[in-house]
């Protein structure tokens, strides 16, 4: 018997490795806007609450600023690939009889979909929740209460992974348990000291981490 049988996961940077190119998309993006970030700040734009330009902040949350970045992004987005590891971890927790639902700040239908078909592996995921299914984005929790009540779940058998702060604050803010994904492949992003100053329930390093979780 499972300690969670409802498994919440996030998207870019948790499922697929698509971190350096919304780093590389808001850079772009934004030195339009007259603003050069280096990578530690655009890395801490996407990834912590440490970014403090009000002024950046702003813009980031304008009307039409996501619109232009998706359009930049899923030019990088057509070479996004699952890694095989994270395909096996999955399946073996489907073969626990879990139940997983993706719950992301990206679009569904344009940025997510494409992959899992590419990659054959939609049958995977029970519930898929993106920024165009919802009035507000992690880490409002609004996602994650949706995907629960799709999913018919407990709040006490639900789990969250993922690799940002507005991921864990979002759980927090939903009372779910929650996990910091951590691989090492972000360390060049963040240290292992501000992942734990999220204060999540666990810290991982390996996707099939999650499978010692649940158990």
């Amino acid at each position: 018997m499972n300690k969670y049988n409802y498994i919440l996961l996030d998207w870019d940077g948790c499922l697929v490795n698509t971190l350096e190119y919304w780093i590389n998309t808001n850079g772009e993006l934004l030195r339009s806007y007259n603003y050069i970030l280096t990578k530690k700040e655009l890395s801490d734009l996407i990834l912590s609450n440490k970014y403090k330009n009000k002024e950046v902040l702003k813009i980031i949350t304008s009307k039409g600023y996501f619109n232009k970045a998706l359009n930049i992004f899923l030019e990088y987005n057509k070479n996004t690939k699952f890694d095989e590891n994270v395909k096996k971890t999955l399946k073996n927790l489907k073969d626990k009889n879990c139940k997983i639902a993706i719950v992301s700040n990206s679009p569904i239908k344009t940025a997510i979909d494409p992959v899992l078909k590419k990659e054959s592996i939609e049958s995977l995921f029970d519930v898929k929740i993106g920024r165009d299914d919802i009035n507000y984005i992690k880490p409002n929790p609004e996602m994650i209460n949706k995907a629960i009540k799709i999913l018919h779940a407990k709040k006490e058998e639900v789990i969250i992974i993922g690799d940002t702060y507005s991921d864990i604050e979002a759980g927090k803010n939903a009372k779910i348990t929650t996990v910091a994904y951590y691989p090492n492949r972000n360390e060049k992003y963040h240290s292992s000291k501000e992942v734990k100053s999220w204060k999540a329930d666990f810290v991982i390093k390996k996707f099939k981490d999650i499978l010692e979780i649940i158990s």
